[in-house]
Formats: structure tokens, C-alpha cells, sequence
């Protein structure tokens, strides 16, 4: 009998090992279940914004919007000069380094505040666009609020308390979403997108106070400083370059070819990126804390890398796929017709959004294993092509711009898929073979749209049940396609769909 002891130990153990891994892979599936319920809201409510508002303010208004984003979002870049993410990713944080990071954001968004209001007219005169002197005035104040509970969203994240902020984003969007619709329609014009951001501003800022148990104390460590600084300064740089990336675009085609144009290309972009964005924001989310606390373990983290890229690839492919194929009738159909020019460049930043949406993976795979300054350095390899493609393609116009920005992310995504695939010792050929099934699927979506369109347009004469119909049958037929050449992907997902159904019933 005693000689059955071990043995049995070992059993218990052993079963006590496998309920931790279905409790981890339910813990990852809730955050990213909720992080995801945010996300779609925060679409939602973007797309209730651009529908209703494209028809009520005209284009000019989203240009001098984009010109004001333009150089809120740069300061919005030093705002916590990377301390967030060193929160969420150390290894043993105390009250002190949460403190000393609390404070450096405060006063950090304190002083981008006053230079932001000091550099309103220089920034005004450079544009050309005296108005944006007002925007940008009054933008200035969102930062020193948002900075007061940066440390709070922090320690949520890390925690992976995402039901409690996606409840707390979903409130503070669809909030910003009625302001700024209320505002439009009593005739405030550009003021109604002002007032959208800081209304949503502020709804989050009065949420997360009392969501969160920390409260500062004065504290303030020099040794806690250099922890922050050191651990926050590649990644900050890093942004700064994903900004310019991001936004150079704007300030070429503001500067060369006035508002109205920047308004149809913003335009463009914001259907192209408002998915894919938030699509990255989902897995990377809730990955991060996961990854970071596994960072001493390579193995683990090449295996969680390679499945959430499928899962983007499976998501962000018929996605793409489909703004590129009806590109046409959905910007007649959504936004009418004065914005027909933004489908002719939805023909080249639909495939940019699939190639973002897998690369934008690579950087928190990055940042978990503590390899920023490798990202940093491929940053600055994306910056140059993209800054380029941006200053050349503005001589052929903004459609111009818009494919030389698809050939610089083409060229980008091959060094960071392939360094992040050497960073995880992941073989390269198996990893871009991760990303084959989805991309035929994909493809076999767009060949049958291509076949059976002009029959569902030919009985249905009504264009939003036709265009609906036609998306149906495309999303149809890439589900099939996807079971059929991902068999075991889909028979994974039941497996953690029946876990998630027993992890309720066990609360309960």
C-alpha cells in the first residue's frame, strides 16, 4: 500500500497540471474574449461615427481633423514615455516603481500640454490652416487628464482585469460617439470631432478611477526612475518611428495637396485601418501580459506567437480581401457619392491592412522577450521605406501615395516575419506556411464573388440587400474553404469552445 503513494502523488499532480493549463488557456481565451467585445465596440461606434457624420460635415472638416491627429497623436507618443508597458511587463513590481511611474506621467502630460498650446500657432502657420490653431488649443487639455490614469489602466492590464476595461471602453466610445453626433447635428461642425475625443477622454478617465483599487502615495525613486526609463526608451523610440510611419502620409498630402485631399485619403485609411487595428489591439492585448510572464520560457511564447498569427491571418485575410472586392459599392453605399475617389484607394490599402495586420504581431513578441532594440532597428528599416514611398508617391497624387505605401509594407513585412521567427528559434518555412491555409481560403472567397455576384446583383434590385447578400455568400464560402484546409484548427477551437462552457458551469 505505501509503495501506491508515490504513485498516486504523482497521478494527483499530474492532474492538477492539466487542470492549470485548461485554466491558463481559459484565462488567455476570456481576456482575449473581452479585449475583443471592446475592440468591436470601439468599430461599431467608429463606423456609426463615419456614417453619420460623412453625411452632415463636409471634407474639409476630417482634413483639418487629420491635421490635428496628426500632432496630438506624435505627443500622445511621449506621453508615458514607455512606463505602461514596463508596468505590465516587470517581473516584481512594487508600490514604489508604481508610484514614481503614476507621478512621471503626470508630469510629463503636464508639459506636453504647454508645449502643445505654445506650438499652436507656429503649427496653424506651417499647415497653411489658421482653424487648426483653436483645434489644437483645445485638444491640448486631453492630455493631462488621460495622464492621471495611465499607472491604473496599467496595473488592469497586467492583471488581466480586460471585462472591467472593456466595460469601461465600450461606455467611454459609444459616449463619445452620441456627443459628437449631437454636436454635428446642432450644427458644430469641426467641433463635434473635438468634442468626441474629449468627451471620450473623460468618460474613461472618471471610469477608471473608480474601477481601480491603487492609489498613489508621494513617492518618487531615482532608482525606480532608471528602471522606467531604461526598460521605456527603445520602445518610445520605437513609436515615435510607427508615428511617422503612420503619419507622414498626412503631412506630405496636407502640405502638397491641401485638406480636401487629405480628407479623401484619410478617409480611405480609416476603413483600411479601423479594422486591422483593432483586430492587432485584440490578440496583442491580451497577449502581452501573457507572454511577459512567460518570457523565460521560448518554447511556450513560439507556440502562442504562431497560433494568434493564424488566428490574425484567418481574420484580417477575408477581411481585406473583401473591402478590396467591394470597395466600390460599399463607399457608394455607406458615405455617398462625394466619396467615391477613397474606393479607388481602398485598391491599394486594403492589401497594406493584411500585411500590417501580420506584422503589427512581430512587435509583442518583441517587446515580451525583451528584444526592443532589435524592433527599434527594424523600425527604423520600416520608417526609411515608408517616408520614402510617402515623399515619392506624392507626385502622382494621393493614389499615388497610396501604392507606394503598399510596396514599402511589402518589403517591410519580410525582415520582421523573419527575425521575429529567429527571435522564437521558429523554422521560417513552417511559420510562413502558418499563413497559408487562411490566404486560400481567401482566395477561393474572391473567385466565387467574382463568379456569383453579377447573378445575386441581377435578382435583387434593392443595392444594400445585394451588397449584403454578396458579402454573405463571400464569408459562405471562406468558412467552408477554412474547415476544409484547417481541419485541425477548427476541431482546436470546439476543444477550447467546450472548455470555456465548463469553465462557466464551474463558476457557477
Amino acid at each position: 500500500m505505501q509503495g501506491s503513494e508515490p504513485a498516486d502523488q504523482n497521478r494527483l499532480w499530474g492532474r492538477i497540471g492539466q487542470l492549470g493549463t485548461r485554466w491558463r488557456r481559459m484565462s488567455i481565451l476570456s481576456s482575449v474574449r473581452w479585449v475583443a467585445v471592446s475592440q468591436a465596440a470601439r468599430v461599431l461606434s467608429q463606423l456609426i461615427s463615419i456614417t453619420v457624420l460623412a453625411r452632415i460635415l463636409p471634407t474639409h472638416a476630417y482634413g483639418q481633423m487629420a491635421m490635428a491627429m496628426t500632432i496630438t497623436n506624435l505627443v500622445f507618443l511621449f506621453r508615458d514615455l514607455g512606463t505602461t508597458t514596463a508596468v505590465i511587463q516587470h517581473r516584481q513590481l512594487t508600490h514604489s516603481l508604481t508610484c514614481t511611474a503614476h507621478w512621471l506621467n503626470v508630469s510629463v502630460s503636464l508639459a506636453l500640454a504647454l508645449l502643445l498650446g505654445l506650438s499652436a500657432y507656429p503649427l496653424a502657420w506651417a499647415f497653411n490652416e489658421a482653424a487648426l490653431c483653436e483645434i489644437i488649443l483645445v485638444l491640448s487639455v486631453v492630455f493631462p487628464i488621460s495622464g492621471l490614469t495611465l499607472v491604473r489602466q496599467a496595473l488592469l492590464e497586467r492583471q488581466s482585469e480586460f471585462a472591467t476595461l472593456a466595460r469601461i471602453e465600450i461606455v467611454s466610445a459609444l459616449g463619445g460617439v452620441v456627443g459628437a453626433v449631437s454636436l454635428a447635428l446642432a450644427g458644430a461642425g469641426i467641433w463635434s470631432l473635438v468634442g468626441q475625443m474629449l468627451l471620450s477622454t473623460l468618460l474613461t478617465t472618471g471610469q477608471l478611477f473608480r474601477a481601480s483599487s491603487w492609489r498613489s502615495s508621494i513617492l518618487f525613486s531615482k532608482d525606480d526612475l532608471k528602471i522606467l526609463i531604461n526598460s521605456g526608451t527603445n520602445l518610445s523610440l520605437f513609436r515615435l518611428i510607427i508615428y511617422l510611419e503612420q503619419n507622414i502620409d498626412s503631412l506630405v498630402i496636407g502640405k502638397f495637396l491641401g485638406s480636401g485631399a487629405l480628407g479623401i485619403y484619410a478617409m480611405a485609411y480609416k476603413i483600411m485601418l479601423f479594422p486591422i487595428q483593432n483586430l492587432t489591439a485584440v490578440v496583442s492585448r491580451a497577449l502581452l501580459p501573457e507572454l511577459s510572464r512567460r518570457q523565460d520560457m521560448n518554447d511556450s511564447v513560439g507556440i502562442l506567437y504562431t497560433r494568434s498569427l493564424r488566428i490574425i491571418c484567418a481574420i484580417a485575410a477575408p477581411l481585406m480581401g473583401g473591402v478590396f472586392f467591394l470597395r466600390q459599392e460599399f463607399v457608394e453605399l455607406v458615405f455617398g457619392p462625394r466619396w467615391t475617389q477613397v474606393s479607388q484607394l481602398l485598391t491599394w490599402l486594403a492589401p497594406v491592412g493584411f500585411i500590417q495586420a501580420i506584422t503589427a504581431g512581430t512587435g509583442v513578441v518583441f517587446i515580451a522577450v525583451g528584444r526592443t532594440r532589435l524592433m527599434l532597428r527594424l523600425g527604423m528599416l520600416g520608417g526609411a521605406l515608408q517616408i520614402s514611398a510617402f515623399l515619392v508617391g506624392v507626385n502622382w497624387g494621393i493614389e499615388g501615395v497610396a501604392a507606394c505605401y503598399f510596396v514599402a509594407n511589402l518589403i517591410n513585412f519580410f525582415p520582421c516575419f523573419i527575425f521575429a521567427s529567429i527571435v522564437l528559434n521558429l523554422p521560417i518555412a513552417r511559420t510562413f506556411l502558418n499563413l497559408l491555409g487562411p490566404i486560400l481560403a481567401t482566395s477561393l472567397m474572391l473567385l466565387s464573388l467574382s463568379l456569383i455576384e453579377a447573378t445575386i446583383t441581377q435578382y435583387l434590385s434593392n443595392q444594400y440587400i445585394a451588397f449584403l447578400a454578396v458579402a454573405a455568400a463571400g464569408a459562405s464560402v471562406y468558412f467552408v474553404s477554412l474547415i476544409v484546409l484547417l481541419p485541425q484548427d477548427f476541431a482546436r477551437f470546439c476543444i477550447h469552445f467546450r472548455l470555456k462552457i465548463m469553465g462557466t458551469r464551474f463558476q457557477q
